[in-house]
């Protein structure tokens, strides 16, 4: 039985050949709006959810806040500084930006409207 799965997916895998793979963040949640990374900035305040990020990246950070409606900026705080791993902190609101070497924050700013959407 286990030889089938791996043949299956090997096939699979290789079906997929030259196609890039995109992650979905959820049933419901589609991307809105950029964010750009705002080096050593801090924005504390207005969280409202907060998560470790093994892959050290702040673009993860960024990613989630982008699918999520109710993030309206986020702060990426560099690993070491609040435990081993990074942490990334979603906003509600936008915070005041503070200079901070700990941190990579930014600010989701709405998507460019569709033409004909006005």
């Amino acid at each position: 039985m286990r030889s089938h799965v791996l043949v299956g997916l090997a096939v699979a895998v290789g079906a997929l050949a030259g196609c890039t793979i995109v992650a979905s963040p959820g049933p419901g949640y589609v991307a809105s709006g950029t964010a750009a990374l705002e080096t050593n900035v801090n924005r504390p305040g207005s969280d409202y959810r907060s998560f470790d990020l093994a892959s050290g990246r702040p673009e993860e950070c960024r990613d989630t806040c982008l699918v999520e409606p109710q993030c309206l900026a986020f702060t990426y705080v560099n690993a070491g500084v609040q435990g081993p791993n990074a942490r990334c902190w979603l906003k509600s609101a936008v915070p005041t930006p503070n200079p901070d070497g700990c941190c990579i924050s930014g600010v989701k700013t709405a998507a460019p409207a569709a033409a004909g959407d006005g």
